[in-house]
């Protein structure tokens, strides 16, 4: 599943993204809610990953932010087939053990610094 978003700062394709809504909320009445109204960021720690940006866009204009599906992603520290995956920062993931950074499960086993294919949802 892929969105569109609009970049708050410059963020680069295969990047993991935070998802911060427009204010005020969305509301009943049909023309309340626009693309605009969903705005990203490139991860920092980890937190909050609300997809992966699927190409490079400078900050303003919109990004496609895919929110589940295949994605190639780097081990930032131990990622083992078959396990859940958290995000550690805006590309790499390893084996799940703080609970709330959870993004997705792993089809491959990688090392740090290598690749690993995740299934990404978020």
């Amino acid at each position: 599943r892929i969105i569109s978003a609009i970049c708050r700062a410059t963020v680069s394709g295969g990047q993991l993204v935070t998802i911060s809504g427009a204010s005020p909320a969305v509301n009943s009445g049909l023309p309340s809610f626009v693309s605009a109204d969903i705005q990203i960021d490139a991860v920092g720690s980890g937190l909050n990953v609300g997809g992966l940006a699927i190409a490079n866009q400078t900050s303003g204009l919109y990004v496609g932010v895919m929110t589940r599906g295949m994605v190639i992603l780097t081990a930032g520290g131990t990622v083992t087939g078959g396990f859940k995956q958290e995000a550690i920062n805006s590309i790499g993931v390893q084996d799940g053990t703080s609970g709330i950074k959870l993004i997705g499960r792993s089809y491959s086993t990688a090392a740090s610094g290598e690749f690993a294919l995740i299934d990404l949802n978020v």
